[in-house]
């Protein structure tokens, strides 16, 4: 019992840390006059009409440069306006480092005035002694053994509500699990005048505000504050690059941003070189000077959700192996053959949890620096050389599978999955070590682009292969005139013929002398040169090759092999241009019964060889040539229709 006598007044400076902000100074007046409380039960009565307890505030130690979040603030506001709880939770593609703690921060320095009765900031690791500490500290007398926990607690907002009038403001800080709120449910307040506001990683069932990353202008406004507007413009296109390769992070770009002010000597691009070469454990993603979050690195700021697995568990197993990926949707299919010797339960309950940690979006896929930071988990917890000999083996069997010369919209839809993972994996798997596969996806990359007569971004791939080639293989090894053939072919559809001839000839002069005249391959070299001399108007030219490429496709293969069936279509196309009817028609109908015979009716070298035979014919017709014709079925049923059209 607090006795009648007058209480002196005392100023306490009270710092409560966690984990996710810096001290926060709440300066609080205890004063009071002739108070009796009755204390009795699970109720507490206080009878206060001479008490009066200084109003708590939080002091201002949130940023001064922060940006790009009026819109949350003003949204956090509006939900608290009618909810007694609001949770800011990481986003969709959240996790640590968006920015949830300072956001309360800065939603209770603004709106001080619409809590009269104060804010306490407490940290759900320890938000019992934090409460019973404030209690205490404004003069709530001891209750004896028999409380619990809960009730103590309970009766310090008791205590604080019969002291000051007016609604209340509570921020909970770094609830990272369910568990976590489960724990701390039982101690927070239920009362109507008070608001309670929880920052999160988890998508707790409550009302929520969630909080993704910046927007680009938001990370350049940041950077600006931070490094200054006229620095950061110089280098724009650089810093926009770099904003880029921190995923928007708001976090990474405090780091960055305070790494430059602090060293205004170094440019923008060579802080973005060094991030590169040296991801997660660059200094500047090092905590380098006083900032509003607890968190020494980026790296730190993600280790919270990571040490939530189980160690050793399947769950960091898939996290670490997902970091292999492309920054895109990662296709379910891809991880399953990756990891094909898994039990789909446990794939299935490790994905799960990494998606309630936010070490994975919804969206499944990875934040650009989450995936540097599971990258270095890959070397810690597992065998790094055969994941990644594993992934590159899954990429280049879907690659080779899905890319065809040609392809319908489906086939090119379910290649567009894999796109990003096939591109990142040449970027970021050593060409050293798989130097040749990383070729071969090269060059499947090119047909994908081919077959949409997407010729430019065809290109690209298609000089990357010959390059990776030449340099793993040798200048004069068959598949690099394999990658020369396909580049060629490449700068024939563009019309840059010029271009693609000298890379046909060293094709088949490679040929020719690694595999032998006779070889099925230099066949192939021959028919590709043939055509380019046929699109040149090079008639003469272009025959003997084909007629060589056909004797070589029937001696080796055999007439009923599609290539060569290809060899005849192109033959025939060749003597219908000179109105060679008699021998282009049954080269046609060769083409025909081989392609009917191995691929469905509708694929795209049955359709074209068929519009070759239609063509022939009413060139034939209308030039009074179908008299030469044979009696060939098809034929005659063609030339009837064409007949009757007139």
């Amino acid at each position: 019992m607090i006795d009648d006598r007058l209480i002196h007044v005392h100023s306490i400076s009270l710092f409560i840390m966690s984990d996710n902000t810096s001290a926060t100074v709440y300066n609080t007046d205890i004063r009071g006059e002739k108070n009796t409380n009755i204390i009795g039960g699970d109720h507490v009565h206080y009878h206060n009409e001479q008490r009066s307890i200084a109003r708590p505030t939080i002091d201002r130690t949130g940023t001064e440069t922060f940006v790009g979040r009026e819109d949350e603030l003003a949204e956090l506001h509006k939900l608290l306006a009618v909810e007694s709880q609001v949770a800011i939770a990481a986003a969709t593609s959240g996790m640590g480092g968006v920015g949830k703690t300072e956001l309360a921060v800065q939603y209770a320095l603004r709106h001080d005035d619409d809590y009269p009765a104060g804010v306490w900031w407490l940290s759900a690791r320890d938000i019992v002694g934090q409460v019973l500490s404030y209690g205490v500290r404004m003069g709530l007398p001891e209750t004896g053994t028999l409380s619990t926990e809960v009730q103590k607690v309970q009766e310090c907002y008791a205590f604080w509500k019969q002291g000051i009038t007016g609604r209340r403001l509570v921020i909970v800080d770094d609830v990272v699990t369910v568990a976590d709120y489960e724990a701390v449910r039982p101690y927070l307040p239920t009362d109507g005048a008070f608001r309670v506001v929880l920052t999160t990683r988890e998508r707790l069932q409550m009302r929520r505000l969630d909080l993704g990353v910046f927007r680009l202008p938001e990370s350049l406004g940041l950077l600006r504050e931070i490094v200054g507007t006229e620095r950061v413009d110089r280098e724009l296109a650089i810093a926009e690059k770099l904003c880029e390769w921190l995923g928007n992070l708001p976090l990474a770009l405090e780091l960055v941003g305070r790494y430059l002010a602090a060293k205004p000597r170094t440019s923008v691009a060579t802080v973005l070189e060094r991030l590169r070469d040296q991801k997660l454990v660059a200094k500047a993603l090092l905590r380098g000077q006083p900032m509003t979050t607890t968190h020494e690195s980026l790296a730190a700021a993600f280790e919270v959700s990571w040490v939530a697995l189980e160690a050793g568990s399947k769950a960091q197993e898939l996290g670490a192996f997902l970091s292999l990926f492309g920054l895109a949707a990662i296709p379910a299919v891809a991880v399953r053959a990756c990891l094909a010797e898994w039990e789909e339960e446990d794939l299935e309950d490790a994905w799960d949890q990494l998606v309630n940690l936010h070490l994975v979006g919804t969206d499944e896929q990875l934040h650009p620096m989450l995936r540097a930071f599971l990258a270095v988990k890959l070397d810690e917890i597992a065998d790094a050389s055969e994941a990644r000999e594993r992934y590159v083996e899954v990429m280049l069997g879907a690659a080779q599978e899905k890319c065809k010369q040609t392809m319908d919209r489906e086939q090119v839809q379910d290649a567009a999955l894999w796109v990003p993972h096939w591109v990142d994996l040449t970027e970021q798997q050593s060409v050293d070590v798989f130097g040749e596969s990383i070729g071969f996806v090269a060059a499947n990359l090119s047909l994908y682009y081919y077959a949409q007569g997407l010729f430019e971004p065809g290109l690209q791939w298609s000089e990357l292969a010959l390059a990776i080639s030449e340099k793993q293989l040798g200048p004069d090894h068959p598949d690099t005139g394999t990658s020369l053939n396909n580049l060629a072919g490449l700068y024939e559809s563009m019309g840059r013929y010029e271009a693609a001839e000298p890379l046909y000839l060293r094709a088949l002069a490679i040929s020719e002398k690694q595999l032998g005249p006779d070889h099925p391959q230099t066949a192939g070299s021959l028919n590709n040169l043939a055509g380019l001399y046929r699109s040149m108007g090079r008639y003469n030219d272009a025959e003997p090759l084909y007629l060589r490429a056909l004797a070589i496709g029937i001696q080796h293969l055999g007439e009923d092999h599609p290539d060569v069936a290809v060899w005849y279509n192109n033959l025939a196309g060749l003597y219908t241009q000179f109105d060679r009817y008699e021998e282009a028609e049954p080269l046609y109908h060769k083409a025909l019964t081989v392609f009917l015979d191995r691929l469905p009716q509708d694929h795209p070298y049955v359709k074209g060889t068929f519009n070759g035979l239609v063509n022939l014919i009413i060139t034939a017709h209308t030039n009074g040539q179908a008299d030469r014709l044979s009696e060939h079925t098809m034929t005659r049923s063609i030339l009837q229709q064409v007949r009757s059209v007139d």
